[in-house]
């Protein structure tokens, strides 16, 4: 039997121990804790669905259809079916559309992974281990250490990652026919840190001119700090929408005060008007132009030649301007994250050291979740004798803190992002989904294994001998504990995470709990007045339905969360095949809630295929668990042949995707394609004149 001598942790009370199981009856014992998960989350999903919809009936009472009432949305089998996808792109947008197929594209790769898995579960129960636990014997574990029935798990996952880019480009180019998001048809360029004083427009203008004399700089556009106006035009229609609500109500009251404010209908209109003055002001004070960033915009006559003037400024590495780069299109540009590039810097650096130390406390998830179960059992004393509640609070509190942490994440790079929506959109779907594999898989599997005694065992030796002296006991006491690191059984612990995710977590955004705490919150920290909170809680209301409109990052982390769970699945899909049809019913769970949330509320009219791509090369990521995981496997015998090829095609897989992200996702298989036909017809000469690099609020827009 493999791994007879990894540790057993006493010390966590987590589901998935094996020796924590003792309290627990005979079966569930047998299955590591399955079936306690599954019988709380069947309780969970049988209150909850007759529960919504009681309260889609009662909404639907107490707004009765009238004339101007729209269409009634499709079914939601007609959804499920496809058949609504064109209802679906023109009423929730287009980026809504492309979620749901990402959907369908995870389906199917659940559905594939789990005929493998169910492969790898019939050669694991050939097993002839006498461990009389039924989880055990459909895991890797069960087989000998010798047994030729690896090299089935060996060559599976060496050909997964494969298979999931191929699928991935199947998905990209034949059914979406999307054009890539970097190759925008912007005749803009863009300079960050150019002292205005030392390089005003005519200098620029001038070495321009100089340099390249068949080409046609058609304006020079300085960007300009505009958070201040914006955050004055925010608290406009803010008082606007108090004032509406103020006269929808009748409410007729003259003099209002409360917390010592004056908050009466006259006294918010005197206010509205000290702000549209102030907004006046401000805009005047930005047309001048006296003021502006080290930021600069060069728009050319045409794409093409804004294209060789990077080419040519990028090889010249003693140029001031060799940082030159295409510009986003004006619609792509986050203006209220526009500020100085120092300041940039220092933000960044800030945010940088800000996740590094949430990380740290985060490298302890289990930790918050031990505690958090003897905060409520010594609160409960009776919880403690049932083993249901026993059982699943522990991972009920580790999801907890893996949905409430990314919050912070989304503070430090959105609300203080770049300025690029493509950048930022990435930038936070790229960290948030290796912030959330640290936290809900990689950390969770090395406090299942106790891999810290390892590494502090290394840390211990002198640092000089690391790769030197070591001796052969110390060698293989190192290597058999990291062997230990993806022990299958662990993986029990997994599988109920996803059963919680699938009938626990999908019911919380079935009834749309985010939401309503959300909602709750902004009418909380605006409870002055009754106006107020009514007025809190519509905007609330209005923002969370929106799912990817201004620093909404909701669609986003929908795309995250369904690949770190993809993770999970891909991780031990081999070693512990019962975690592939769990992942399969969280999908398939998932996708519903999600077309049934989309029909009746949520909206993503935004157009930003940066998330699709960016969700693909994550899942590009994924397979590789799979095959490191079953490398680890066979790490405690170094000089096995299993070890020795299975490690081998790691580093080879490594190598090819490294090849493949380095060229652009073009070799040696181009997995987004060409671009479409629309992105591929030349810029007109001429069209750079038409495009404004200004924040459109200067001028009175929003």
């Amino acid at each position: 039997m493999m791994h007879k001598d990894c540790p057993r942790p006493s010390n966590l009370s987590m589901s998935g121990y094996i020796g924590w199981l003792e309290e627990f009856d005979e079966f569930s014992h047998k299955w590591a804790s399955i079936p306690p998960h599954l019988v709380f989350g069947s309780i969970v999903m049988v209150i909850s669905l007759p529960l919504y919809c009681l309260c889609r009936w009662r909404t639907g009472r107490r707004s009765p259809p009238t004339e101007d009432t729209v269409a009634s949305p499709p079914s939601l089998l007609s959804l499920v079916r496809g058949k609504q996808d064109d209802w679906l792109k023109k009423n929730k947008g287009r980026a809504a559309l492309s979620y749901i197929n990402f959907q369908r594209m995870l389906l199917f790769m659940a559905m594939v992974s789990l005929v493998i898995s169910i492969i790898s579960l019939l050669t694991n129960i050939t097993g002839l281990t006498n461990v009389p636990i039924y989880f055990h014997k459909t895991t890797i574990a069960n087989l000998d250490e010798h047994s030729p029935l690896h090299w089935f798990n060996i060559v599976i996952s060496f050909l997964l990652p494969w298979l999931v880019v191929f699928v991935v480009r199947q998905f990209m180019v034949d059914k979406d026919k999307r054009a890539s998001p970097t190759r925008e048809e912007s005749s803009t360029l863009v300079i960050e840190g150019l002292d205005p004083v030392t390089f005003s427009d005519l200098t620029i203008a001038e070495y321009f001119s100089n340099h390249y004399p068949n080409f046609q700089l058609v304006k020079i556009t300085r960007a300009q700090d505009t958070r201040y106006l914006r955050r004055q035009i925010s608290r406009l229609e803010w008082n606007t929408a108090i004032i509406t609500q103020l006269l929808a109500t009748g409410d007729q009251q003259s003099d209002i005060y409360c917390c010592g404010r004056d908050r009466s209908l006259a006294a918010i209109g005197r206010r509205q008007l000290e702000l549209k003055r102030s907004i006046e002001q401000e805009q005047r004070r930005l047309r001048s132009k006296i003021d502006t960033l080290r930021i600069v915009f060069l728009t050319f006559d045409s794409n093409k030649q804004a294209q060789k003037v990077v080419l040519m400024e990028e090889l010249d590495h003693f140029s001031y301007y060799s940082t030159i780069k295409q510009a986003p299109r004006p619609e792509d540009i986050a203006w209220e994250n526009m500020r100085s590039p120092v300041i940039s810097l220092f933000i960044r650096m800030f945010s940088s050291l800000f996740i590094l130390l949430v990380s740290a406390i985060a490298t302890s998830p289990f930790a918050f979740s031990k505690t958090m179960h003897g905060v409520i059992v010594g609160a409960v004393p009776l919880l403690e004798n049932f083993p249901l509640a026993s059982s699943v609070i522990p991972t009920s509190m580790l999801m907890l803190f893996n949905n409430v942490m990314p919050y912070l994440v989304k503070l430090s790079l959105v609300r203080f992002g770049p300025w690029s929506k493509t950048k930022l959109v990435s930038n936070y779907m790229v960290t948030l989904f290796f912030w959330l594999l640290l936290t809900t898989v990689i950390f969770p599997t090395m406090a299942l294994s106790n891999i810290f005694e390892v590494i502090e065992h290394i840390l211990g030796l002198p640092i000089i001998n690391i790769f030197s002296d070591v001796s052969s006991s110390e060698e293989d006491e190192i290597r058999s504990q990291f062997s230990c690191l993806f022990v299958p059984e662990y993986g029990s612990f997994f599988v109920n995470y996803l059963v919680l995710g699938a009938l626990v977590k999908t019911q919380s955004q079935l009834h749309r709990l985010g939401d309503k705490m959300y909602q709750l919150w902004m009418v909380f920290i605006n409870q002055s007045s009754k106006v107020e909170r009514k007025v809190a809680s519509i905007y609330a209301s209005e923002y969370c339905k929106k799912r990817n409109s201004a620093d909404n990052m909701s669609l986003s982390e929908d795309y995250v969360w369904s690949i770190v769970l993809l993770a999970i699945q891909m991780c031990f899909c081999l070693i512990s095949p019962l975690v592939s049809p769990m992942f399969l019913l969280y999908m398939i769970i998932k996708h519903l809630v999600d077309l049934q949330n989309l029909r009746v509320s949520y909206s993503a009219m935004v157009n930003q295929p940066v998330l699709v791509r960016t969700a693909a090369q994550l899942v590009i990521f994924c397979p590789l668990l799979a095959q490191t995981s079953t490398t680890i496997i066979h790490l405690k015998d170094k000089d096995s042949l299993l070890f020795l090829v299975s490690g081998s095609l790691l580093i080879l897989n490594i190598f090819l995707l490294m090849v493949l992200q380095s060229t652009g996702w073009l070799f040696p298989v181009s997995v987004f394609g060409g671009q479409t036909k629309q992105s591929q017809r030349p810029h007109r000469r001429g069209q750079g004149r038409r495009e404004v690099y200004e924040d459109p609020v200067m001028y009175g827009g929003v």
